[in-house]
């Protein structure tokens, strides 16, 4: 079965994603180790995303070398259709920075549930 993860975001500067052991494998590329968004769809405004080796703007990656960035200010973000079984539990953390302050929007969804979402929040390492 496939789900969908999609990450919305507007000024946000830092972000990994990765599966916890009960998924290690579903979300491929979710330290973007391979340099580039590869994997994942990007929709929405793209010019001001990518993908980083090593700090952006002072934040280092938690998990391997690389680190997906976005912003300043226009909505994007990137997508992923994730292989699931059914009645199997799944984690999904990530690391998010916010370093440019107001105003923003992120929003993590899975399978068309929001799993976390802030607009507007003061900026955070």
């Amino acid at each position: 079965m496939l789900r969908t993860l999609m990450v919305v975001t507007a000024s946000v500067v830092a972000l990994t994603l990765t599966a916890g052991p009960a998924a290690a494998n579903s979300i491929l590329n979710g330290s973007f180790e391979t340099g580039a968004f590869t994997n994942w769809s990007q929709f929405g405004e793209t010019s001001f995303s990518g993908v980083a080796f090593g700090d952006v703007n002072g934040v280092s990656p938690t998990d391997g070398s690389y680190q997906a960035f976005f912003g300043p200010f226009d909505f994007g973000g990137i997508v992923q259709d994730v292989g699931t079984t059914a009645g199997q539990s799944y984690v999904i953390s990530f690391d998010l920075a916010n370093l440019a302050g107001r105003p923003n929007f992120f929003d993590v969804s899975f399978d068309g549930v929001s799993l976390t979402s802030f607009t507007n929040a003061s900026a955070f390492p």
